[in-house]
C-alpha cells in the first residue's frame, strides 16, 4: 500500500468545480471556434452522464469530419433538445451524454431513448439518423446515468455511401422516371435500368459489418472458413454471409506469431492474440514490459501524485460498475472516495488524469489523453493504473481486471471505451460517516453524504418565480411551468378582448353593433362591431343610382370617342363601310379601308352583268369571228361569238385547193374524206378499171391499226350499173357517169386515241389496180388506252379476274395479320410468316428467400426455330430454381416476325415470424402461461414440438408441467395459447 497527502475534502470540491469550469470552457470553445452556426447543438452539463462509443467505421458510414454527432431528449414542450455532442475527426467518438437533474427537464431521463442527428457541415443543415444501439450488458440501447451506450449502425438515404443513381446512363429520363416507367429489370444502353439507378431499385450491395461468429456456431468464423470454406451451406445460407471479413481473402491460420512467446506456432500465418509472454504487464510500474501478455508479479511502482488533472482534446471513458470495486476484501469504497487513473510521466512519475467521486452507483470516470509534446495525459496504448483516494490517503489497487472484448481496450485509447471488470484495495483505512440527505430524490439529497441523517426534504415541482402569474410559494423546484404575466382585457364579450392575457387592466370596451364600412350608404360612425346590414348601391353615381354603363360616365356619354362620331372607341366595329363594295358590313361603325370591289362588267360573284349569248363571256367583251376550229379555212383563236365569216373547202379538197389524198398512177382511187363532230368517218372514193370483162362486184375491206375488220365490209350490188369504153378503156357506169362513188359510216365510240384506217380492195381486176384504196389518220378525241388495257380501261388479260392486268402483277404476301404483309403484293405467292404464341405456367417461391420458383413457357406457331434469352443469362426454354423477383425474356424464331419481350414476376410468402410471449408463475403452485402470435408465411400453418412430432413436456413452475400431444393448424394472425389445465 502507498499512501500519500491528498488536498482536503474543500479542496477536492474546488478541483471538481474547476474541472467542470473547464470542459465548459473547451466546450464553449470549441462551439464558438468551429460550430457556432449549429445553434440546434448545445447542451447543460449536470449532474451524471451516460458514454455512447461510436467506432470510426459508424461515423464514416454517414458523416464526413467536420460533421456533429448530437443525442437528443424530447423537452417538456415535445422538442427535440440536444443533451451533448462530438465533432467527427476521423476517429472513434465517446459521446457524453447528461441526464436531467431532479426537476429541471435540462437532459435524459433514465430509460428514455436516444434519438441520433448529425450535422451536415457542408450542406449547412441537421439530419436525423436511425440508430441501431447495443443492448448487450453493459450497455443499453436507452439512457442510463453512469452507464455505456454503443452505436453499432447509422444510416440516412444513401448518404455516404458510394452507391448512387446516374440519371446520365437512362438519358433522357430520370432515374425515378425510369424505375417507375419500365421498372429496374429493362434493358437500357449496355446495362438495366437496376444498374444505373441502385439507389431507385434499393439494389445497393451491402456493406461488410465484420464476422458473426453466432452465424457458424459452435464455430468461430476463422474455424469454419478455414475448415469448410467460404461456399459451404450453412443454416439459411452459406460460411461467407456470416463471415464476410473472414471471407474477403484467403483463410489465415490463426495462432501464436510471436518467436519469443512460450507458445509460439510457426505454422501460424495470423496471429490471434494467443501469444503468452511473462513480464510485468502495468505500464505504470517502473518495469513496465510492453511484449507481456501475462503479469509474472514482478512490477514495481512509483508512488502517485496528487488527484488533481489537466482537461486536454480527447479522452477514454471508463465504466465502473457499482459492484466491482471492493477494499478490505469485501467492503464497498466509503461515498465521497475519489477513484482515479493515473498514468507515467516522462520523469517516471505517477499522474492522475482523471477521477469521478464514488457514490455508490456506477461511475463514467473520462480519462484524458496527452496532447502532442506537452506529456499532460495518456499516451496511446499505455496501460492505466488506478488509485483510490479515501480521506487524505491513496491506494494503489492490488488487482485490476479490465474488459478486453471490442470495443473495449484494456489500455488507453483516446475517445475509446473501457471497463472495470473488478478492482481491489486492501490497507484502507475507513472514515467516520458523513451526515447528511442521501435520498437522491430529495430535494437535499447530499451526494457526499455516508449516513443519513433525516433532513430529507421532498422534492415539490412548481413555478418558484414570484413574478410569475402562477408563482406557487410552496414549491422548492422549478418545474418550467412559469407564466409571465401578461395584462389587458380578460372580459370575453368585450370588442377589445385579449385571450392571450391573465390580468385585467381595465381597459375593456363595449359592443357596439351597426355598420362599420365606411365606404357603405349606411355607415355608422359609433359602431365597433360590425351587424351584417352594410349595404353599398353606389356603383360610381352615387347611392340609390344605377350605374353608367360600361364605356360611359354618369351622364351617358362616351368616356372615349376619338372620331366623335358618339360610338365609343371600346366598342367601335372595324370593317367596310361603303353599301356599294362587295364586302359592305352593315355592323361597322368605323372603315379601315378594307372595302372590295367587283371587276368591270361584273357582279361580286364574277357573274357577267350582261351575256345574251350566255357563254360565261360578257358581251362587251365579245370577239366577233369564224369560230369553227374543225372545217374551217379562217378559224380565228381570238374569236368568242361567231360571226357567219367562216369559209370552208370544195369536198374532196383542202382549204389551198389541193385534194386530200391522190394516186401516183392512172389506175387507181381519189379519195377525200373528213371527220365530223360526232366522230363519224365518212368515206367518198371512185375506182377506174380497165379491161373488157365484168369482174363482178368490188368487195372493200377495213383495217383499223392494221386490224381486219369483216364486220365493217360493205358490198353494194346497185353501186355497179355496167362496163363501158371510153378511149379504149373500160369503165364501170353506175349511171352518174365518171364520177361513181360510195361510203361508209366508221363509229369512233368503241375507239380512243389515234387511230390509222385503211380500206383496201379485196377483189381487184388485175395487178394494175392499187389494193389501198383509201388510208388516212385520225384523232378519236378519248384518251388512249393505257399499256395492257383496252379503251374502257379493262385488262387484255387478267387470268385470275382481280382487276390488276397479268403483266402487272407483284408477287409476295397479301395477309395483312401476317408479319411479312406487303401493301404492293397483289398476287399471293405462299410467303406469308405468322407471330408465335406464347402461353406460360409460374411456379412461386413456397418460402421466404427460398429459390424453388419456376417459368414454363409453351410456344406454338412461328417457324419454330426459337431462340430464347433471359435476364438471369439462360437460354434455356424454361428456367428453375429461381428466387423471388421479376425475370424478362426475349423469344425471337428467325423468320421476319418481330421478337417477343415478356416478363415475369415470381412471388415468395412473407417471412415467417413467430413471437413467444411467456408469463411465469408467481407462486409455488400458480399457473404460467406461453402466447405464440404466428404472422408472415403461407398463412397456414403447422406447429410440431420436435422432429419426431412426439409431446414435448414444458415445465411451467415448480413441480407443474404442461404438454402439447397434437399438431395444431392455425391461419394467420391467430394466437395459440398453452396452459396447464
Amino acid at each position: 500500500m502507498i499512501k500519500k497527502y491528498t488536498p482536503n475534502s474543500k479542496i477536492l470540491v474546488a478541483m471538481k468545480k474547476e474541472l467542470l469550469f473547464n470542459r465548459l470552457v473547451c466546450l464553449v470553445t470549441l462551439l464558438c471556434a468551429t460550430f457556432s452556426f449549429a445553434q440546434d447543438f448545445d447542451f447543460t452539463i449536470t449532474d451524471a452522464n451516460m458514454t455512447v462509443q461510436v467506432g470510426a467505421d459508424v461515423c464514416s458510414s454517414v458523416m464526413e469530419e467536420g460533421d456533429l454527432l448530437g443525442a437528443f431528449f424530447t423537452n417538456g414542450s415535445g422538442d427535440l433538445q440536444n443533451a451533448g455532442f462530438l465533432a467527427y475527426e476521423g476517429d472513434q467518438l465517446a459521446i457524453p451524454v447528461w441526464a436531467s437533474e431532479a426537476g429541471l427537464g435540462n437532459g435524459f431521463a433514465p430509460g428514455e431513448e436516444i434519438t441520433w442527428i448529425m450535422y451536415d457541415q457542408s450542406e449547412s443543415s441537421s439530419v436525423q439518423l436511425d440508430a441501431e444501439m447495443n443492448s448487450n450488458p453493459p450497455f443499453s440501447a436507452t439512457f442510463q446515468a453512469n452507464g455505456f451506450g454503443q452505436v453499432t449502425a447509422l444510416s440516412v438515404a444513401a448518404a455516404g455511401s458510394d452507391c448512387a443513381d446516374d440519371d446520365s446512363l437512362v438519358a433522357p429520363f430520370t432515374c425515378a422516371t425510369a424505375v417507375a416507367t419500365f421498372g429496374c429489370e429493362q434493358v437500357w444502353g449496355g446495362g438495366t435500368v437496376g444498374e444505373a439507378c441502385p439507389v431507385s431499385c434499393d439494389s445497393c450491395p451491402e456493406e461488410c459489418g465484420g464476422d458473426d461468429d453466432a452465424g457458424v456456431a459452435p464455430f468461430t468464423c476463422a474455424t469454419a472458413v478455414a475448415t469448410f470454406g467460404c461456399d459451404q451451406a450453412w443454416g439459411d445460407g452459406t460460411v461467407a454471409d456470416s463471415c464476410c471479413a473472414s471471407c474477403g481473402d484467403t483463410p489465415a491460420i490463426p495462432g501464436c506469431t510471436d518467436a519469443t512467446a512460450i507458445n509460439y506456432d510457426s505454422s501460424a500465418t495470423e496471429d490471434d492474440g494467443s501469444c503468452v509472454i511473462l513480464g510485468c504487464t502495468d505500464s505504470s510500474a517502473t518495469n513496465y514490459n510492453a511484449s507481456a501478455t501475462n503479469d509474472d508479479g514482478s512490477c514495481s511502482f512509483p508512488e502517485p501524485g496528487e488527484m488533481t488533472f489537466t482537461v486536454t482534446d480527447a479522452n477514454m471513458t471508463v465504466q465502473v460498475g457499482a459492484d466491482v470495486v471492493t477494499v478490505n476484501g469485501s467492503e464497498t469504497p466509503p461515498n465521497g472516495s475519489l477513484l482515479g487513473a493515473y498514468y507515467t510521466n516522462d520523469s517516471g512519475e505517477l499522474v492522475n488524469a482523471g477521477y469521478e467521486t464514488w457514490i455508490g452507483d456506477q461511475l463514467a470516470i473520462p480519462v484524458w489523453a496527452s496532447e502532442a509534446g506537452l506529456d499532460n495525459g495518456f499516451a496511446a496504448g499505455e496501460d492505466i493504473t488506478w488509485v483510490l483516494q479515501v480521506g487524505d490517503n491513496l491506494y494503489i489497487a492490488d488487482a485490476v481486471t479490465m474488459n478486453s472484448t471490442p470495443p473495449f481496450s484494456t489500455s488507453f485509447v483516446a475517445n475509446g471505451f473501457g471497463q472495470i471488470l473488478s478492482a481491489s484495495f486492501s490497507g484502507v483505512e475507513m472514515p467516520a460517516g458523513v451526515p447528511g440527505c442521501t435520498d437522491d430524490t430529495a430535494f437535499n439529497y447530499n451526494e457526499n453524504a455516508t449516513e443519513d441523517d433525516g433532513s430529507c426534504v421532498a422534492v415539490v415541482a412548481g413555478c418558484t418565480d414570484a413574478s410569475a402569474f402562477n408563482y406557487d410559494d410552496s414549491a422548492n423546484t422549478d418545474d418550467g411551468s412559469c407564466v409571465a404575466v401578461v395584462e389587458g382585457c380578460t372580459d370575453a364579450s368585450a370588442i377589445n378582448y385579449n385571450d392571450s392575457a391573465n390580468t385585467d387592466d381595465g381597459s375593456c370596451v363595449a359592443v357596439v353593433e351597426g355598420c362599420t364600412d365606411a365606404s357603405a350608404c349606411n355607415y355608422d360612425d359609433s359602431a365597433n362591431t360590425d351587424d351584417g346590414t352594410c349595404y353599398n348601391n353606389d356603383l360610381g353615381c352615387g347611392c340609390d343610382t344605377p350605374a353608367a354603363d360600361a364605356g360611359y360616365d354618369c351622364d351617358g356619354n362616351c368616356l372615349n370617342d376619338a372620331d366623335g362620331d358618339l360610338v365609343c372607341d371600346e366598342f367601335e366595329v372595324a370593317g367596310c363601310t361603303d353599301a356599294t363594295a362587295c364586302n359592305y358590313s352593315a355592323d361597322a361603325t368605323d372603315d379601315d379601308n378594307s372595302c372590295q370591289y367587283a371587276d368591270q362588267y361584273y357582279n361580286c360573284a364574277g357573274e357577267c352583268l350582261s351575256d345574251e349569248d350566255g357563254d360565261g363571256i360578257c358581251d362587251e367583251l365579245e370577239i366577233p369571228g369564224c369560230t369553227d376550229q374543225m372545217s374551217s379555212c379562217n378559224f380565228d383563236p381570238n374569236a368568242t361569238d361567231d360571226d357567219g365569216s367562216c369559209t370552208y373547202p370544195e369536198l374532196g379538197y383542202d382549204c389551198d385547193g389541193y385534194c386530200i389524198s391522190s394516186s401516183t398512177s392512172g389506175y387507181g382511187p381519189y379519195t377525200c374524206d373528213w371527220c365530223d363532230y360526232n366522230f363519224n368517218l365518212y368515206v367518198d372514193f371512185y375506182q377506174t378499171v380497165q379491161g373488157p370483162t365484168n369482174y363482178g362486184n368490188p368487195e372493200f375491206e377495213l383495217h383499223i391499226n392494221g386490224e381486219y375488220h369483216s364486220d365493217m365490209n360493205f358490198y353494194n350490188d346497185n353501186w355497179i350499173s355496167e362496163w363501158y369504153s371510153w378511149n379504149g378503156t373500160w369503165y364501170y357506169d353506175n349511171g352518174m357517169g365518171m364520177n361513181a362513188s360510195t361510203n361508209f359510216n366508221l363509229d369512233f365510240d368503241q375507239y380512243c386515241g389515234v387511230i390509222d384506217v385503211e380500206v383496201i380492195y379485196a377483189n381487184p381486176p388485175d395487178d394494175n389496180c392499187n389494193t389501198v384504196v383509201y388510208s388516212n389518220t385520225f384523232d378519236t378525241g378519248q384518251p388512249a388506252a393505257e399499256e395492257y388495257h383496252d379503251c374502257t380501261g379493262n385488262c387484255l388479260s387478267d387470268v385470275d379476274g382481280d382487276g390488276v392486268c397479268d403483266e402487272l402483277e407483284i408477287p409476295g404476301c397479301t395477309d395483312d395479320t401476317a408479319c411479312n404483309f406487303s401493301d404492293d403484293a397483289t398476287e399471293e405467292d405462299n410467303s406469308c410468316e405468322y407471330q408465335f404464341l406464347v402461353d406460360n405456367q409460374l411456379s412461386h417461391v413456397t418460402c421466404f428467400e427460398g429459390s424453388d420458383g419456376s417459368i414454363d413457357l409453351d410456344i406454338s406457331g412461328g417457324s419454330g426455330n426459337y431462340v430464347f434469352s433471359w435476364s438471369n443469362g439462360q437460354t434455356s426454354e424454361d428456367i428453375g430454381n429461381l428466387n423471388s423477383g421479376i425475370y424478362s425474356v426475349s423469344i425471337s424464331d428467325g423468320s421476319s416476325c418481330d421478337s417477343q419481350v415478356l416478363e415475369f414476376e415470381i412471388t415468395q410468402p412473407e417471412e415467417l415470424i413467430v413471437t413467444a410471449n411467456t408469463t411465469d408463475a408467481l407462486c409455488n403452485g400458480d399457473f404460467g402461461s406461453v402466447d405464440i402470435e404466428i404472422i408472415g408465411g403461407t398463412g397456414e400453418y403447422t406447429i410440431t414440438q420436435n422432429a419426431s412430432n412426439e409431446p414435448v413436456v414444458h415445465q411451467i413452475n415448480a413441480g407443474m408441467y404442461y404438454y402439447t400431444p397434437e399438431i395444431l393448424t392455425i391461419s394467420q394472425g391467430d394466437i395459440v395459447n398453452w396452459v396447464n389445465d
